[in-house]
């Protein structure tokens, strides 16, 4: 529950005007603003209580009389209070893309966006595509399943499924789950999982795969491989020291009915209400 509420707001209106009082007040308002990452009212509060500092400093030297320095303190409260709601409401306006075309509000639509050094605008398209946002943009919340088999543990074979909440690119989430048919326990149509983070081995200019792997993995089962394409991986693993590898495949999403979801993505300043971002599994 937060402190600041309709009821303190009106408290403070009065009381921050009081000598000694309304400056210990808007310190410690300040304090709890800042707890709460308020900044409109921790910097309102802040200015308020240097006005305070200076208006008790000088009421209690006697430097000056009491009623012009009261006027003069709630003028400068009253101006700095001003920019900051100024400067606050300016922060908080939305950042708003131009779009010429209008999009499809019947399907899912994707911004993926990237930040360069680089000056030339050509080169940074090119760094921007060919990076990290590639993954996303090609494999963001995506599906795949597979069927692997291993004679101790899944004579006949058994179903696996990779999800992809984020997309495909280095320190990305990634989860496999299946099921033994029986595990080294004895114990039955046993489910599995492990959740793991993606290391990418970009490949090289003689037309190599790009390679993949788990910098990290919870349940210490490990799977590496190849992305073949959009919608085909090439995937590894040992089970209980065997090798094992197997074709995973991606799962088109459908609309309500049951159509699928366009498979295309959009390039750079297209807008085509029937291929809009392709969004897997949305």
């Amino acid at each position: 529950m937060t402190f600041f509420t309709e009821l303190e707001d009106i408290i403070y209106a009065p009381v921050e005007y009081i000598p000694v009082v309304g400056t210990v007040f808007s310190f410690k308002r300040a304090h709890i603003a800042y707890s709460e990452a308020d900044w409109k009212r921790h910097w309102q509060s802040v200015s308020n209580f240097g006005w305070g500092l200076v208006r008790d400093a000088v009421l209690i030297s006697g430097t000056a009389e009491a009623a012009p320095v009261i006027v003069i303190h709630a003028m400068a409260e009253a101006l700095t209070d001003k920019l900051v709601e100024v400067y606050a409401a300016k922060s908080a306006e939305e950042a708003k893309i131009p779009m010429k075309k209008r999009i499809s509000t019947a399907n899912y639509h994707l911004l993926v966006t990237g930040e360069t050094k680089e000056k030339s605008e050509a080169t940074a398209k090119q760094l921007f595509r060919d990076g990290h946002p590639k993954g996303l943009r090609y494999f963001h919340r995506s599906h795949f399943v597979g069927r692997f088999t291993h004679p101790k543990f899944a004579a006949r074979g058994e179903n696996i499924s990779l999800h992809l909440p984020n997309g495909f690119y280095p320190g990305a989430t990634c989860i496999f789950s299946w099921k033994w048919t029986k595990d080294a326990a004895g114990v039955k149509n046993r489910p599995e999982h492990t959740k793991g983070t993606l290391k990418i081995d970009p490949g090289n200019d003689s037309g190599t795969s790009t390679r993949f792997d788990l910098a990290t993995n919870e349940n210490h089962y490990n799977f590496w491989g190849d992305i073949l394409s959009e919608d085909k991986l090439w995937v590894k693993t040992r089970i209980d020291g065997d090798p094992v590898s197997f074709e995973m495949k991606r799962v088109k999403a459908r609309r309500s009915d049951g159509s699928l979801l366009p498979s295309r993505v959009m390039h750079d300043g297209e807008v085509n209400s029937s291929t809009d971002w392709y969004v897997p599994g949305a």
